[in-house]
Protein backbone atom coordinates (compact mmCIF):
# COMPACT_ATOMS: atom_id res chain seq x y z
CA UNK A 1 0.00 0.00 0.00
CA UNK A 2 2.53 2.45 1.17
CA UNK A 3 4.40 1.93 -2.49
CA UNK A 4 1.41 2.78 -4.07
CA UNK A 5 0.96 5.82 -2.34
CA UNK A 6 4.73 6.58 -3.04
CA UNK A 7 4.21 5.92 -6.84
CA UNK A 8 1.31 8.27 -6.65
CA UNK A 9 3.07 11.29 -5.46
CA UNK A 10 6.21 10.42 -7.54
CA UNK A 11 3.88 10.26 -10.49
CA UNK A 12 2.58 13.88 -9.35
CA UNK A 13 6.04 15.39 -8.81
CA UNK A 14 6.83 14.61 -12.05
CA UNK A 15 3.93 15.71 -13.61
CA UNK A 16 4.31 19.09 -12.15
CA UNK A 17 7.92 19.45 -12.12
CA UNK A 18 9.13 17.02 -15.45
CA UNK A 19 12.56 19.03 -15.26
CA UNK A 20 13.81 17.44 -11.92
CA UNK A 21 13.65 14.35 -14.02
CA UNK A 22 14.77 14.73 -16.86
CA UNK A 23 17.80 16.01 -18.77
CA UNK A 24 16.23 15.12 -22.03
CA UNK A 25 15.03 16.83 -25.61
CA UNK A 26 12.03 18.72 -24.52
CA UNK A 27 10.29 17.17 -27.81
CA UNK A 28 10.62 13.51 -26.34
CA UNK A 29 9.74 14.64 -22.46
CA UNK A 30 6.75 16.47 -24.46
CA UNK A 31 5.77 13.43 -26.38
CA UNK A 32 5.71 11.39 -22.87
CA UNK A 33 4.02 14.01 -20.70
CA UNK A 34 1.33 13.84 -24.13
CA UNK A 35 1.07 10.27 -23.65
CA UNK A 36 0.65 10.47 -19.80
CA UNK A 37 -1.73 12.63 -20.26
CA UNK A 38 -3.43 10.61 -22.35
CA UNK A 39 -3.83 7.78 -20.08
CA UNK A 40 -5.10 10.19 -17.05
CA UNK A 41 -7.76 11.36 -19.18
CA UNK A 42 -8.99 7.87 -21.12
CA UNK A 43 -7.57 5.49 -18.87
CA UNK A 44 -10.47 2.74 -20.20
CA UNK A 45 -9.32 2.74 -23.54
CA UNK A 46 -7.91 -0.34 -24.63
CA UNK A 47 -4.02 0.29 -25.29
CA UNK A 48 -1.46 -1.57 -26.24
CA UNK A 49 2.51 -0.45 -26.31
CA UNK A 50 2.27 -1.33 -30.00
CA UNK A 51 -0.20 0.81 -31.41
CA UNK A 52 1.07 3.16 -29.11
CA UNK A 53 4.23 3.27 -30.79
CA UNK A 54 3.04 2.74 -34.42
CA UNK A 55 0.64 6.05 -33.64
CA UNK A 56 3.17 8.21 -32.45
CA UNK A 57 5.97 7.00 -35.01
CA UNK A 58 8.66 4.88 -33.36
CA UNK A 59 9.43 1.29 -32.38
CA UNK A 60 7.88 -0.50 -29.48
CA UNK A 61 10.86 -0.61 -27.67
CA UNK A 62 12.53 2.95 -28.59
CA UNK A 63 8.99 3.57 -27.01
CA UNK A 64 9.50 1.65 -24.31
CA UNK A 65 12.91 2.66 -23.33
CA UNK A 66 12.01 6.45 -23.52
CA UNK A 67 8.70 6.14 -21.30
CA UNK A 68 10.69 4.22 -18.26
CA UNK A 69 13.77 6.53 -18.78
CA UNK A 70 11.72 9.54 -18.23
CA UNK A 71 9.09 8.29 -15.63
CA UNK A 72 10.46 5.75 -14.21
CA UNK A 73 8.37 3.41 -14.86
CA UNK A 74 6.75 0.82 -17.75
CA UNK A 75 4.64 2.46 -19.95
CA UNK A 76 1.48 -0.19 -19.02
CA UNK A 77 2.67 0.13 -15.30
CA UNK A 78 1.81 3.84 -15.63
CA UNK A 79 -1.57 2.92 -17.73
CA UNK A 80 -2.86 0.52 -14.74
CA UNK A 81 -1.81 2.95 -11.73
CA UNK A 82 -3.65 5.79 -13.64
CA UNK A 83 -6.66 3.12 -14.40
CA UNK A 84 -6.32 2.33 -10.51
CA UNK A 85 -6.64 5.83 -9.61
CA UNK A 86 -9.12 6.62 -11.56
CA UNK A 87 -11.15 3.51 -9.87
CA UNK A 88 -9.93 5.01 -6.47
CA UNK A 89 -12.04 8.58 -7.09
CA UNK A 90 -14.89 6.89 -8.62
CA UNK A 91 -15.23 4.73 -5.90
CA UNK A 92 -15.10 7.31 -3.56
CA UNK A 93 -16.75 9.98 -5.17
CA UNK A 94 -19.63 8.77 -7.38
CA UNK A 95 -22.29 6.40 -7.24
CA UNK A 96 -21.20 4.20 -9.70
CA UNK A 97 -21.38 0.72 -9.38
CA UNK A 98 -18.63 -1.39 -9.05
CA UNK A 99 -19.11 -3.01 -12.46
CA UNK A 100 -19.52 0.17 -14.17
CA UNK A 101 -16.31 1.47 -12.55
CA UNK A 102 -14.27 -1.75 -14.08
CA UNK A 103 -15.89 -0.95 -17.36
CA UNK A 104 -14.78 3.03 -17.67
CA UNK A 105 -11.20 2.13 -16.35
CA UNK A 106 -10.48 -0.06 -18.82
CA UNK A 107 -10.23 -3.06 -16.62
CA UNK A 108 -10.90 -6.86 -17.80
CA UNK A 109 -13.43 -7.84 -15.46
CA UNK A 110 -14.83 -7.45 -11.46
CA UNK A 111 -13.41 -10.44 -9.95
CA UNK A 112 -9.77 -9.18 -11.59
CA UNK A 113 -10.31 -5.90 -10.34
CA UNK A 114 -11.40 -6.79 -7.21
CA UNK A 115 -7.97 -8.92 -6.80
CA UNK A 116 -5.71 -6.40 -8.03
CA UNK A 117 -7.39 -3.51 -6.23
CA UNK A 118 -7.25 -5.16 -3.00
CA UNK A 119 -3.55 -6.24 -3.60
CA UNK A 120 -2.82 -2.91 -4.31
CA UNK A 121 -4.56 -1.02 -1.51
CA UNK A 122 -5.33 -3.46 1.29
CA UNK A 123 -9.33 -3.11 0.92
CA UNK A 124 -11.44 -4.26 -1.44
CA UNK A 125 -13.46 -1.77 -3.51
CA UNK A 126 -16.43 -2.22 -0.63
CA UNK A 127 -14.28 -1.59 1.81
CA UNK A 128 -12.48 1.42 0.27
CA UNK A 129 -16.20 2.80 -0.89
CA UNK A 130 -17.23 2.50 3.13
CA UNK A 131 -13.95 3.88 4.03
CA UNK A 132 -14.25 7.05 2.02
CA UNK A 133 -18.18 8.09 3.78
CA UNK A 134 -19.37 7.15 0.37
CA UNK A 135 -22.94 4.38 0.84
CA UNK A 136 -22.40 1.02 -0.64
CA UNK A 137 -23.54 0.17 -4.04
CA UNK A 138 -26.13 -2.79 -4.98
CA UNK A 139 -23.01 -4.61 -6.86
Amino acid sequence: MYELLLQELLIEISRQFPELFVQENSDVVELICQIQGRFETSCGQVYSLQSLAKEYGLSSSYLSHLFKRITGMPVMQYLFYCRLNTAKALLAESALSVGQIVERCGFSDASNFSRTFRKQTGLSPREYRAAKKYPLDSD
